[in-house]
């Protein structure tokens, strides 16, 4: 795992996307258990 200095844009919003997705997994699992 890059440094977050080494990581690019692109890759920034890949991780940032990614833990979009997990947020809302876990959100829409608090109403849908």
């Amino acid at each position: 795992m890059p440094s977050r200095r080494q990581v690019k844009g692109k890759d920034y919003w890949s991780l940032t996307a990614h833990q979009v997705s997990n947020m809302i997994q876990g959100f829409w699992q608090n109403f849908h258990p």
